[in-house]
């Protein structure tokens, strides 16, 4: 943990930093989005056997949480946009992770390709950030960390779910 952040006032700064490194997986010293994505994944796919509905509530918490915990964890941090904050990855990646809650619903399992899928793509458009993603981490605060990390989860779903759909109906299933 870094002295700016041993600085925290109150339970409340804590409970932001807290939320923002993800209890501890941002202070992972190597690749600590990778990390939080990959810890991100049985959440999503619990979120998934709940149904969209739930899916999507929560996703959506988590966006709303996320601007102003980030924002404020960055300033207790000391920098704008510190690596040890990874809340914004747990977004994208429910994002990213979407179209197999939102579309794919149909009785059918989501492969574990997929979900390599969904993760692999995510993770490429948050560390490249081409065009409008990397853009958008230039917004002021919490809502640049987390914007760049939501339009790369948009940006791994459609590409994913562009993906499974040409393989559903390029490969005929099975009549039974």
């Amino acid at each position: 943990m870094s002295a700016e952040a041993n600085r925290a006032d109150g339970g409340l700064d804590r409970l932001c930093l807290n939320l923002a490194t993800l209890f501890g997986v941002g202070w992972i010293p190597r690749a600590p989005g990778t990390a939080a994505s990959l810890v991100t994944l049985p959440a999503a796919c619990a979120l998934d056997a709940m149904g969209p509905a739930w899916y999507a509530l929560a996703t959506l918490a988590i966006l709303l949480i996320a601007m102003p915990v980030c924002g404020r964890a960055a300033d207790l941090i000391g920098r704008t946009d510190p690596p040890e904050i990874v809340l914004d990855e747990v977004a994208g990646m429910l994002i990213a992770f979407s179209p197999f809650t939102m579309i794919v619903n149909d009785g059918r399992a989501v492969t574990v390709g997929m979900l390599i899928l969904s993760f692999a793509f995510f993770r490429w458009f948050d560390i490249k950030k081409p065009g409008w993603i990397g853009k958008a981490q230039h917004l002021p605060g919490g809502t640049g960390i987390v914007m760049d990390d939501v339009i790369a989860g948009l940006a791994a779903a459609v590409t994913t779910g562009v993906i499974y759909l040409l393989f559903r109906f390029a490969i005929p299933t099975p009549v039974h």
